[in-house]
């Protein structure tokens, strides 16, 4: 237990990290934002879900229904967006790497592809079942 929530916790450190490389990241700024907003998003639907209420991804086990089909009919879209920012961020890394960026840019595209990646895992371990 104590392992799931440090993850959840460093994701959301992770979080916070990104709106620091919003501000300091000289190349491509509106790719930091839509990672970041793709974060957000996902982190507020996780946090409503599982952290707040005490919802369970699978149904019979859900306290309130409600919650379940919120996720449920989210997991798709997040899914989707979570994994995108992912390889972006992977290959925006990637091409920094390569064109040999100062180490200040690299840490901040590595912020980006920390957060997520923790932003897949958290929504894509959870898929919701009946």
């Amino acid at each position: 237990m104590y392992l799931a929530w440090s993850i959840y916790l460093f994701w959301l450190l992770l979080l916070l990290g990104s709106f620091v490389v919003v501000a300091k990241l000289k190349v491509l700024k509106f790719f930091a934002v839509l990672i970041l907003i793709a974060g957000l998003f996902s982190c507020g639907i996780f946090s409503y879900v599982f952290i707040l209420n005490n919802g369970s991804s699978v149904a019979q086990l859900s306290e309130r229904k409600d919650l379940w089909s919120l996720w449920f009919d989210f997991w798709i879209p997040l899914s989707f967006l979570s994994l995108i920012s992912l390889v972006s961020c992977l290959v925006y890394f990637l091409v920094r790497l390569i064109k040999r960026d100062n180490v200040e840019q690299l840490v901040y595209v590595l912020v980006l592809l920390g957060q997520s990646a923790l932003c897949a895992y958290h929504v894509i371990s959870n898929m919701p079942d009946a």
